[in-house]
């Protein structure tokens, strides 16, 4: 798991969450195989970490790049062990910008 995970809770990724369907973030690309649900709706689990981390510390997280962090299983077994359940590919209810 990325080290710079490891200050994120469970309440950094609510807030994530709740940035993301009110339009607050809009800084990422839809999911491309996995999300993660969050009141009924499936996101981008990386844009959901990637906000999470400026709740914890006020610095952007990139989702890209050399200073970028990786999806997939280091991403969803974070977000797993939290609590949240990850889908395996975008659904129906997949947020669309």
């Amino acid at each position: 798991m990325d080290p710079r995970f490891s200050r994120i809770t469970r309440d950094h990724i609510v807030k994530a969450c709740e940035d993301i369907l009110s339009g607050q973030f809009k800084a990422f690309t839809n999911s491309t195989k996995y999300s993660v649900v969050y009141d009924n709706r499936d996101l981008p689990p990386k844009a959901v970490i990637s906000r999470a981390y400026f709740h914890t510390t006020g610095l952007d997280l990139p989702v890209q790049g050399d200073e970028g962090f990786s999806g997939g299983p280091d991403s969803n077994e974070f977000l797993t062990s939290l609590g949240f359940q990850i889908v395996e590919r975008p659904s129906d209810k997949t947020l669309k910008l």
